[in-house]
């Protein structure tokens, strides 16, 4: 598995350095195996959810800096 970079997002409203969730474009090569979004919490790093994409979907190996051309 390839996991692209950590996105911070604070939770609204608060005052705390790591209370918000962490985000990050895993890409599993394993033959058919899915990609997914993985949603961590920031301050403990424990897994929250995996948002998998069916096959046909290609995901960008990053959530950063991504444009699309009409």
């Amino acid at each position: 598995m390839y996991p692209s970079e950590l996105i911070y997002v604070p939770r609204p409203g608060s005052t705390l350095e790591d209370d918000g969730i962490l985000l990050s474009v895993v890409k599993d090569v394993e033959e058919g195996a899915r990609d997914f979004l993985l949603i961590l919490d920031a301050r403990a790093f424990k897994v929250l959810a995996k948002a998998f994409v069916p096959r046909s979907v290609q995901l960008p190996s990053t959530i950063h800096g991504i444009f699309q051309m009409n």
